[in-house]
């Protein structure tokens, strides 16, 4: 099987999938925008992938690329003849792919592109800025529309695709998480990294310093936390090339303003092995985003031992974070809710452990990284073998998406192995 995924190859995402779907023997064509290749990094990409450029898509500053960029995307269709088209993310890449003109077509939704399906949700900005989330709603939507099956991370954000999009197809398919054993010196090594005692309190967050994912609250957070539990420490990671410059910045500076920042560590980019690890170094993972699906983040946490606290944002999934289960909830935005959650796991050890373990079982039962890629490729079969059976008219004819009633298996995670 020959497939081209549109994606960020910069994204650490795009890179495990990209790599795995490779290892089970198919053939990636990994097709980046100009821009993103331009920052990219293709090292730890497998050898036998292919990697290919297109123009940025056509924006509401740019709709005279609207035309030129679809042809461009139509002519490297003509010339990688895949046998099936996956992008990654609804709007972007998944215009992208849908300019490909190639079926079958699969899109992931994973989770803050759902809301591009919201025509009204700039309602409170300029004339500009309505026009513009009407532009990207159009576009994500028409990506949608032609797609044969949406893939994404959890059944609350399933829904809302089925309710903006009426007749989508979708499929539960998890980024995951590697299951593997801690390594036994990987706390210890860290902390020492870090320049924290084995005794100390560590809080954890790896989201990134973007308004939506609410950086700032778990400052705010972190100074009532330190009065309940002297010494707690925060280790914030940053990906500069996806972050806000400016918000980081103002992060930081209240971090300042509240006599905390000594108490704030900051870790770059890293290698994933060296990424798993910082996890084991950790007594309470942070997750506290406004809007999110099931964030790959999470379940490393879990899957490394953590504790994890979360918000009730639209789009989790309650079979991963399971209040008073496998997580903490607590209301978006609200700090006294999360120093309080925190503060408690602090406090009470033998809590924390029993989070600990339900957590692990939730990630080996719902998010291993080998079955969720396997259920994928799994759907990338059933409409291979779909198109097959059916007249063809051309390589961009969409096949038919069947139903449960007419054959199309359903390979959602939440009704088990």
């Amino acid at each position: 099987m020959r497939i081209a995924l549109c994606a960020d190859g910069r994204s650490p995402h795009t890179l495990r999938w990209a790599n795995a779907v490779i290892d089970r023997g198919h053939d990636v064509a990994l097709i980046w925008t100009r821009s993103d290749f331009a920052d990219g990094d293709l090292s730890s990409y497998r050898s036998s992938i292919s990697h290919h450029r297109v123009s940025d898509p056509a924006s509401r500053r740019r709709p005279w690329k609207l035309l030129t960029s679809g042809l461009e995307a139509r002519r490297l269709a003509e010339k990688l003849r895949p046998d099936l088209v996956h992008g990654l993310y609804l709007s972007g890449y998944g215009w992208t792919a849908r300019d490909l003109g190639v079926h079958p077509l699969v899109l992931s939704a994973l989770g803050t592109d759902v809301l591009d399906l919201d025509p009204h949700r700039s309602r409170d900005g300029t004339t500009l800025d309505r026009l513009g989330a009407r532009y990207v709603t159009h576009r994500t939507r028409d990506a949608v529309v032609a797609s044969d099956l949406v893939l994404t991370d959890s059944n609350p954000l399933a829904d809302v695709l089925r309710r903006r999009v009426p007749g989508t197809e979708v499929g539960i398919v998890r980024f995951g998480v590697e299951i593997r054993e801690d390594s036994s010196d990987a706390r210890s090594r860290w902390r020492s990294r870090l320049g924290v005692n084995d005794d100390a309190f560590v809080l954890l967050s790896t989201r990134l310093m973007r308004p939506n994912y609410n950086i700032d609250v778990i400052v705010r957070a972190l100074r009532v936390i330190r009065d309940r539990c002297p010494g707690a420490v925060l280790v914030l990671k940053e990906l500069p090339r996806f972050s806000d410059a400016t918000y980081r910045e103002m992060c930081l500076d209240l971090a300042n303003s509240l006599g905390i920042r000594d108490a704030v560590r900051l870790v770059g980019e890293l290698d994933r092995g060296d990424l798993l690890e910082l996890y084991s170094a950790a007594d309470v993972y942070m997750s506290v985003p406004s809007t999110d699906g099931t964030a790959v983040s999470v379940l490393e946490a879990m899957a490394s031992g953590v504790a994890v606290v979360a918000t009730d944002a639209p789009g989790i999934d309650p079979s991963i974070i399971n209040e008073g289960v496998s997580a903490l909830v607590v209301p978006v935005r609200d700090v006294d809710a999360l120093a309080a959650a925190v503060s408690e796991l602090g406090m009470d050890p033998t809590r924390r452990r029993r989070l600990v373990e339900q957590a692990r079982d939730v990630v080996q039962r719902e998010a291993d990284f080998d079955r969720e890629l396997d259920r994928a490729v799994g759907y990338y079969d059933e409409l291979l073998a779909m198109r097959s059976r059916q007249p063809r008219a051309g390589s961009a004819s969409k096949p038919g998406i069947a139903s449960p009633a007419n054959g199309f298996e359903d390979r959602s995670s939440s009704e088990g192995d």
